[in-house]
């Protein structure tokens, strides 16, 4: 998944990454997860497992900035809240829903692929981070769903810049 050199980005965002746990070949064991989200007729592909193993259950921010906090969940639901679900199919995802429009779900479905989730939070419960089911990480902000880069550094420095 990283296999991209951290020279052609900002170097702060290597160290962001190491700071909320993250290390060069990092590969959680993602067994259950995956078991729970299937018995709930989510079914993450490989792109979405890799990334998972890779960055699930980071949390980060500098020094409380509200800014650059992030959270990519590694569980079914979330740690803030019962009600806020993560892994869960976008087309199902309430808070997701309430910020979104109908067309713009529908959208995301068609475009990014009906196995899309919401696999976290970011800037302080402001936007929802999405997955595709290629591995693009996308934002939901504003009543818009939009690609944070081609790749997961990408997305992270776009989130933690």
């Amino acid at each position: 998944m990283t296999g991209e050199r951290f020279n052609e980005l900002n170097c702060d965002l290597y160290k962001k990454l190491q700071k909320a746990g993250w290390y060069e070949g990092r590969k959680i064991d993602i067994s259950e997860l995956v078991k729970e989200c299937e018995k709930a007729d989510v079914h993450l592909t490989e792109p979405q497992k890799r990334f998972i193993e890779e960055f699930g259950g980071l949390e980060g921010s500098t020094e409380g900035s509200m800014n650059d906090y992030f959270y990519i969940s590694n569980k079914r639901t979330s740690k803030y809240s019962k009600e806020d679900c993560y892994f869960i199919n976008i087309s199902d995802c309430k808070s997701v829903k309430a910020e979104v429009n109908n067309d713009e779900i529908v959208k995301a479905l068609t475009d990014y692929g009906k196995n899309t989730v919401r696999i976290g939070i970011c800037w302080y419960y402001t936007c929802d981070i999405l997955l595709s089911e290629n591995g693009l990480m996308l934002l939901v902000n504003g009543g818009e769903i939009k690609p944070l880069g081609r790749t997961a550094m990408e997305g992270f420095y776009r989130i933690l810049k």
